[in-house]
């Protein structure tokens, strides 16, 4: 079934509706599922398959000061440089409290040579989701990345009192100076939620040395999740994202940008789902299941 569309939901007239109806939208629900955290492993790479819902349930059942912990949304970009050893995507993966996954075409994979349900929640929908149904206009809310344009058009937006923004410069993990800078804030923010908007896996990497030096909140990697909220960058038509197009409507819209991602962190994926169904039917292992 397909993750419910919020590609609307933006303005505070539509959040304050949402909250007030007494009639949830058909989509939504009042009572989620109940979410099965356990992980499993699709092609090398760690996932805790969950629904938009049951995931949006869990990060709003959590306090504001409990130790920190992070959400991460591996995506094909994230399979494909694990399954190369590239520690910077893998150790931030295994460390994650939540790791959904992000990509429709890696559940359909999953699906079709595996039997695998991975589930599909996007980290754009569960950033839209978090911002119209759970966050308060007093909830202390922390960003790092983005631009003062960023902060300003949330701040407006969802009416936040509470909102801070710290700006890493370019290429601040390759700086421990800049990399504690970006730790001491998020442990003086003291925040419900810290979201990462540095690019993959600059945001994971820095979520990660947060949590080992000890911080308080949850913290949300969400790569271009907020631009899409603020409208800075338009996101894919609802049919794309449906069609688990929205990498490649990316890609038309900013090749020169893009184009060396989606070749190296896209198209393998589907040599390597490939390859991993060849080896497993050789070994005569059977469909159904996760790896262990």
């Amino acid at each position: 079934m397909d993750q419910p569309s919020l590609a609307s939901i933006g303005s505070r007239r539509h959040r304050d509706r949402l909250l007030s109806t007494e009639d949830p939208p058909p989509t939504m629900t009042l009572e989620p599922p109940k979410a099965d955290v356990s992980a499993l492993r699709y092609l090398g790479t760690r996932f805790t398959p969950l629904s938009l819902v049951q995931a949006q349930s869990l990060l709003a059942a959590r306090a504001a000061d409990a130790p920190f912990s992070y959400v991460v949304t591996p995506n094909s970009q994230f399979v494909v440089y694990a399954a190369k050893g590239d520690r910077r995507f893998q150790a931030p993966i295994e460390r994650a409290w939540l790791a959904p996954n992000d990509s429709r075409v890696l559940a359909r994979l999953a699906r079709m040579f595996r039997g695998i349900d991975l589930q599909v929640c996007t980290g754009s929908d569960l950033t839209a989701c978090l911002f119209a149904q759970t966050i308060e206009p007093t909830d202390r809310i922390a960003v790092i990345g983005g631009d003062d344009q960023l902060a300003l058009l949330l701040r407006a937006r969802y009416a936040l009192s509470g909102l801070v923004q710290h700006r890493p410069p370019m290429g601040f993990i390759h700086s421990e100076a800049a990399v504690a800078a970006c730790v001491d804030f998020a442990r003086q923010a003291r925040a419900r939620f810290l979201f990462i908007a540095c690019g993959a896996p600059q945001s994971e990497q820095l979520a990660l040395r947060i949590m080992e030096q000890g911080a308080t909140g949850t913290g949300l990697c969400v790569g271009s999740s907020l631009l899409f909220l603020t409208g800075q960058i338009p996101r894919a038509p609802q049919f794309c994202q449906r069609l688990g197009l929205e990498s490649l409507y990316r890609l038309v819209k900013e090749p020169g940008r893009l184009w060396r991602r989606f070749l190296t962190g896209q198209l393998p994926v589907l040599w390597l789902a490939l390859r991993e169904a060849m080896r497993r039917e050789r070994a005569g292992k059977p469909r159904p299941g996760g790896e262990p």
